[in-house]
């Protein structure tokens, strides 16, 4: 899926919320704002009602708790089999074969074989004058959720640390910093829109 689809279809495809009427994705499961559709779910009355269907004996968990002893006993194991240096765990052909597993394509996170000593920040401009000036230059205020974050950081739009033009860097928070990671076409379109900003500036 292209930038371009992406963003025709924010701008564009749209469509409103039952309760609201606020202006929502088209792409959204149901029918609700993100605020409307959490409503019932963290109500007092829908809390209570959770509560008491896994309460005591309605528990699948219930008859299948350990004793002190048990636990203790458990615990002893554990302790044992990590001293023991001829334990599986502790083996390095264990780790390697772990490791192994979640290296390069087979890592949730990969994103095509992208070079970090390559695209590696501008040394030169990017110093903590420079980071402090976006921030003051957003006063602090995460671009996503909206709150303060003296923690935050700057943000590359379009994903390319070397492009350090202040165009290309928003300021945001550690946890919303966190979700950009994924789905970077979406997110690319999205700064795209919500900043009015064209894609070939930036490309």
């Amino acid at each position: 899926m292209s930038i371009y689809h992406i963003l025709n279809k924010i701008t564009k495809n749209y469509k409103y919320c039952i309760d609201c009427n606020k202006k929502i994705s088209i792409d959204t499961r149901t029918n609700k704002c993100h605020s409307c559709s959490h409503k019932n779910i963290y109500s007092k009355e829908f809390r209570r009602k959770r509560r008491l269907m896994y309460l005591g004996s309605k528990n699948p968990n219930y008859h299948n708790y350990w004793t002190k002893k048990q636990k203790r006993k458990a615990s002893k194991k554990a302790k044992k089999n990590w001293r023991n240096p001829n334990y599986k765990g502790n083996s390095q052909e264990y780790r390697d074969k772990i490791k192994l597993a979640v290296l390069g394509k087979n890592n949730p996170n990969w994103n095509g074989k992208t070079n970090f000593f390559k695209d590696d920040y501008d040394q030169k401009i990017w110093t903590k004058k420079f980071r402090k000036m976006i921030a003051l230059k957003n006063l602090y205020i995460c671009n996503c959720c909206g709150e303060i974050s003296m923690n935050g950081a700057p943000h590359h739009i379009n994903y390319i640390r070397s492009d350090c033009r202040e165009i290309n860097l928003v300021w945001v928070c550690r946890s919303c910093n966190m979700i950009f990671n994924f789905e970077r076409d979406y997110w690319f379109a999205y700064w795209c829109e919500k900043l009015h900003i064209k894609p070939e500036t930036l490309l």
